[in-house]
């Protein structure tokens, strides 16, 4: 698992792996969007090696988990917010 605080976008060299998770911190709204772009991107090869698709969940304001999901069928991404 992989955490990340974003003060800006990921580099995008970050390694990633089947399986894996971002865990996301944003200190600004105006970063969100571009943050989680970018987070998505960086587990599409991932996520395309395991046949699975990408869950975005928002677990509290400014936190957000990006993670390659079994239960996301191929080639979506959706968005989830946890209880």
């Amino acid at each position: 698992m992989t955490t990340a605080i974003l003060d800006s976008p990921l580099a995008s060299t970050q390694s990633v792996s089947a399986g894996s998770a971002l865990h996301l911190v944003f200190d600004a709204a105006s970063k969100i969007h571009d943050g989680l772009d970018q987070a998505v991107s960086d587990l599409m090869v991932p996520a395309r090696e395991a046949g699975s698709g990408i869950l975005v969940t928002r677990t509290s304001p400014g936190h957000y988990t990006v993670a390659v999901d079994s239960s996301v069928p191929f080639g979506q991404v959706q968005e989830d917010i946890a209880a």
